[in-house]
């Protein structure tokens, strides 16, 4: 006993291992978090651009004006994935929510509850089976396929025939579901281009009450002069895009322009109060 206290006293101790050591001296996380990523890159990208089209075709606004960067379409697609976030717990909240999902339940539970009984029904020790008549039973054990070779190459057919019909039924169900999530996506960009413009329509250039800062921008020239005033639509570069009440404006800043969003300090102050 002495001498194995002595042995592990004098063993080195073992640094902890850090999360990247796991990973790297794992064989499974390294491929599946490649994988994940390779799948989630391209969709967020994918929902971030298909809000910004939704946002922009709303407008009027031609998409190939302003170009989506990938930080852009990640930003994008975290807002339109938190839109949905709460829109579903809202809809949960909904009074009828929870008695449509106890009905579906049910439903689910009967059609589970018949195949169980119909197995239990059908099985060879049960009290309620019906016993077949024995020229069924010839029939039945001629054309099993183990005896049966017409019937043998049926099932291997319809075997092979099912596993093509698994990987195009499932092609088609990955497409659906990529069309799916672009067309919400654009979806939720023209709702909230709608809700903008409808708002600006009829309230015209507001100071937001908790910021005292306007709605809308200005296009302030060199000399000072204001030529645009509206809803900023989108900003690239020197490009901008604005929605005024004569209609979307697309234009490249001047030389020694500014885009200014006026800030109403009596407004401020009264918030204050």
């Amino acid at each position: 006993m002495e001498l194995e206290a002595k042995d592990s006293m004098n063993k080195p101790v073992e640094e902890p291992k850090t999360l990247t050591d796991v990973i790297k001296s794992s064989t499974k996380i390294l491929p599946l978090v490649a994988g994940v990523i390779a799948i989630l890159a391209p969709l967020g990208y994918l929902i971030g651009l298909g809000y910004h089209s939704g946002y922009l075709n709303e407008f009027g606004v031609p998409t190939s004006a302003f170009p989506l960067s990938i930080t852009d379409g990640y930003v994008n697609a975290y807002y339109v994935t938190l839109f949905y976030v709460v829109d579903i717990f809202g809809y949960m909240f909904a009074s009828n929510f929870w008695s449509e999902l106890f009905i579906i339940a049910g439903v689910i539970f009967l059609i589970f509850y018949s195949f169980v009984k119909a197995i239990r029904y059908g099985h060879p020790d049960s009290q309620d089976r019906i016993q077949l008549p024995d020229q069924i039973n010839l029939f039945f054990k001629y054309f099993h396929p183990s005896q049966n070779d017409f019937t043998a190459t049926f099932m291997i057919f319809f075997g092979a025939l099912t596993f093509i019909s698994t990987i195009v039924y499932l092609a088609i169900f990955f497409m659906f579901l990529w069309v799916m999530i672009s067309w919400l996506s654009l979806e939720k960009g023209e709702e909230h281009a709608q809700e903008s413009k409808k708002k600006f329509v009829s309230d015209g250039c507001i100071y937001q009450p908790s910021t005292s800062i306007s709605s809308c921008i200005k296009v302030i020239d060199a000399k000072g002069t204001t030529v645009h005033e509206g809803l900023l639509i989108a900003l690239h570069g020197r490009r901008f895009a604005v929605f005024t009440n004569n209609g979307p404006i697309i234009s490249d800043l001047p030389e020694g322009a500014q885009l200014v969003r006026a800030f109403s300090k009596g407004t401020y102050s009264d918030n204050q109060q």
